[in-house]
């Protein structure tokens, strides 16, 4: 079976979606705490997702016998028709990404400019939240995946 992400960027290539119709309030399934599937050497990667106004606000870190570390912000509003990722990360500059593409349960935002990401995407895929990074490194182009659950307490 073809990686979603893929079909997704096969059927936009360097386009950026822009609909007068977009709302922030399509991302809603990606509302939540989220826990990475896969823990390492005791520490966990989290996610919370949450609407404040007219933005999706993200925040990511790890989670180390029960302590919460964000040392990642993303934020997703629309700025004259076109949704924005802008990622904030300690010690980085931010960098904001275009809306690639859209549908009811994934979206994928592109900066050809910035290496590391350059592709930012999410899908949900039945109770899970999967994440796709596509990076550039000296030794070509690589994907980073995730899959999240969600968080329970």
């Amino acid at each position: 079976m073809e990686n979603p992400f893929d079909i997704a960027q096969q059927k936009v290539k360097n386009e950026t979606v822009k609909d007068s119709s977009l709302s922030i309030t399509q991302l809603a399934w990606m509302k939540g705490e989220w826990i990475d599937s896969t823990s390492f050497k005791g520490n966990t990667i989290i996610e919370t997702w949450e609407f404040h106004e007219d933005t999706l606000i993200g925040k990511r870190g790890t989670q180390t016998n029960g302590i919460n570390n964000f040392g990642q912000t993303s934020k997703i509003f629309n700025r004259k028709n076109t949704l924005i990722y802008q990622l904030e990360a300690e010690g980085y500059p931010t960098v904001s990404f275009k809306l690639n593409d859209l549908s009811d349960h994934h979206f994928i935002f592109k900066n050809k400019a910035n290496v590391a990401p350059q592709e930012i995407g999410y899908m949900a895929v039945d109770k899970t939240l999967k994440q796709q990074l596509k990076i550039i490194t000296p030794a070509g182009e690589r994907i980073i995946k995730s899959s999240f659950v969600p968080f329970k307490q």
